[in-house]
């Protein structure tokens, strides 16, 4: 009995320690299963809304004193306007280009909601909207 206690409070423990790498995992696992058309709660379902804290990522990413950071999912979010259009933009983490202890734009994805429909994700897509809309900046 003492062991099956031992185990089950271990994989507690261990499951509420979440790497950055495993954040960035789940947000590109999770992508996979949208689609256009989801409604914005649904999106936020399927991507999580959460905050986690994470501590140092294995590359030594996000290295401060504490040795714990808090990454939001989504990580930020935005609303643009162009040509009487309103566009929402939720932008996940899911990767890594430098060890310097930010989490920059390049890092994230961008998802575009219309309407409060997805139309599209990625970077291609988001500057195309932009573009089409007459979005600067």
């Amino acid at each position: 009995m003492k062991k099956v206690i031992f185990a089950l409070v271990f994989i507690f423990i261990a499951g509420c320690a979440t790497t950055a790498s495993q954040i960035r995992a789940m947000n590109k696992e999770n992508m996979v299963k949208l689609y256009r058309g989801m409604t914005k709660e649904t999106v936020l379902f399927v991507m999580g809304k959460k905050q986690f804290e994470t501590k140092l990522d294995e590359k030594g990413l996000f290295k401060k004193p504490a040795g714990i950071v808090y990454i939001n999912n989504p990580f930020k979010t935005e609303m643009l306007e162009g040509k009487g259009r309103v566009i929402e933009v939720l932008y996940y983490y899911t990767e890594k280009n430098k060890n310097d202890n930010e989490i920059t734009d390049d890092e994230l994805t961008p998802l575009v909601l219309e309407d409060g429909k997805l139309i599209g994700w990625g970077w291609n897509f988001f500057k195309n909207t932009k573009r089409k809309y007459g979005i600067r900046g």
